[in-house]
């Protein structure tokens, strides 16, 4: 079964992926996330991601990271994106009930999100190649026992080829 995505009603949100966190120099270097993000090459797929988004008009929101011009930045304080920032706000105000999840680490913030987000009564998919933790096991560990119970799990090739309106034969992004 072939399916879309509404851009209108549709936003990515990039969850932590400041320097410190996925910079291999980083000051939490130390904690993993770091090293699984060079050796899957997440960033790259981030950007293409982002730039698949932009063009298309997904609404690209940031968790505490540098945007681009027309991005939002919301500022979490706790695990989930939705903790202490403006974010529902955000989302109500465009008109958003579908996201996109991307980050670091998958089994902290964007599985709390994801949680989060589902309670909120969102449609959920989380990006799993744009995702990564501090370990493989940790990462899909989350991938593969939470969240397939709270969103969709997916690729950034199948989101990227649905947001470039290709013929996709799959389930793995929510219908509209």
């Amino acid at each position: 079964m072939a399916f879309s995505i509404d851009e209108r009603r549709t936003a990515l949100l990039c969850l932590h992926f400041q320097n410190d966190i996925v910079d291999e120099t980083g000051a939490l270097k130390d904690f993993g996330s770091a090293a699984m993000v060079a050796k899957q090459a997440t960033l790259p797929k981030v950007a293409s991601l982002q730039r698949a988004a932009r063009d298309v008009g997904v609404k690209v929101i940031h968790s505490s990271v540098a945007p681009a011009e027309d991005d939002v930045v919301v500022v979490n304080k706790g695990t989930s994106a939705f903790s202490g920032s403006n974010l529902r706000e955000e989302l109500a105000s465009a008109g958003i009930d579908v996201l996109l999840l991307a980050g670091v680490a998958t089994n902290f913030v964007v599985e709390s999100t994801a949680r989060q987000a589902a309670d909120l009564g969102y449609k959920v998919a989380v990006i799993g190649d744009c995702c990564a933790s501090a370990s493989a096991e940790m990462h899909e560990a989350a991938l593969v026992t939470a969240l397939p119970f709270l969103a969709t799990v997916t690729d950034s090739e199948q989101v990227i080829a649905v947001l470039r309106r290709e013929e996709v034969e799959s389930t793995a992004v929510p219908h509209q």
